[in-house]
């Protein structure tokens, strides 16, 4: 019997979303930028879920955000 291991590395990058992550990620960038602090959001799901693919996607959109902002002013 052959096996075939899949690495398990989380994902920071919406060409490798092969799971459709990047409208929840959307979702959850436009109510953190209409949030007012101080507040906590959570990101809950069972093992495996994705939640460290999803908060990279995320810092990967607030970094793109920060490039940005300069421009913006």
């Amino acid at each position: 019997m052959k096996f075939c291991f899949v690495a398990d590395e989380p994902i920071d990058s919406n060409d490798l979303d092969d799971l459709g992550f990047a409208p929840f990620v959307d979702r959850i960038h436009a109510a953190l930028a209409d949030t007012a602090t101080p507040f906590v959001y959570g990101l809950l799901g069972p093992w495996g879920s994705g939640k460290t693919s999803v908060q990279k996607l995320l810092a990967t959109r607030f970094r793109k955000d920060l490039r940005a902002w300069p421009e913006m002013n």
